[in-house]
């Protein structure tokens, strides 16, 4: 076994970081002269670490990489926790995450109505799902290209003309066929989905049923 302490261990993996940090900013750092010139977020954020400060009145900014990734928006509800270990933990609120089991109950009845997949959506993902596609979709965050139809505000309904858009982009098998935001108070809280796995053409009745489940869901949060 060779003699190694675990001193040994721990300078050793600080000057593996260390040079990694050098390749990754390509930096000249001159030890003598300027030992300011470390960037030390910058080594942080290799690892996945951020630094940031609160001011005098609690406010603290959230990373922008942190908040794309997340896609925290301008507006979206945080939840603070705390650990024992004083940890500070920031987690997104949905307004309408508690209310899968509500949701899901509609969805059974858009479905059988309709037979179409029938889902529900909070801001970022699907919360209830009733058809084909619920093991591979339910908890999948939405695509890009729907959360930006969500933030228009108005029902989208596949015509038949150019590409559907995907649901989710883990999974390009499922496409909408209508999508109705829920607002609440002016505020999106999410969609009322129908889906598709053959870019079926919707019909009017899709149309109303997601209009009407998609108005009753923003009026019960309001109350």
């Amino acid at each position: 076994m060779l003699p190694f302490n675990f001193h040994d261990h721990v300078k050793a993996g600080f000057l593996l970081a260390f040079m990694l940090f050098l390749c990754y900013n390509n930096a000249r750092v001159n030890f003598v002269e300027s030992p300011e010139t470390l960037d030390i977020q910058g080594f942080l954020k290799i690892f996945g670490f951020y630094l940031t400060q609160a001011d005098d009145l609690g406010r603290v900014v959230i990373p922008k990489e942190i908040r794309r990734t997340m896609r925290i928006r301008e507006g979206d509800p945080l939840e603070i926790y705390t650990t024992r270990e004083g940890e500070v933990i920031f987690k997104k609120y949905s307004l309408i995450g508690g209310l899968e089991d509500f949701a899901a109950q509609f969805c059974d009845v858009l479905n059988r109505s309709s037979g179409f997949t029938a889902a529900v959506t909070d801001r970022d993902a699907i919360i209830a799902i009733t058809g084909s596609g619920k093991r591979e979709l339910l908890g999948k965050a939405l695509s890009d290209v729907l959360a930006q139809v969500m933030e228009q505000r108005s029902i989208y309904q596949y015509q038949g003309s150019g590409r559907p858009l995907p649901v989710s982009d883990s999974s390009d098998r499922y496409t909408v066929a209508v999508a109705a935001p829920i607002l609440c108070e002016g505020d999106v809280l999410g969609l009322v989905l129908f889906l598709s796995s053959d870019a079926q053409i919707p019909g009017e009745g899709e149309y109303k049923l997601a209009q009407t489940v998609s108005a009753f869901l923003g009026r019960h949060m309001e109350t």
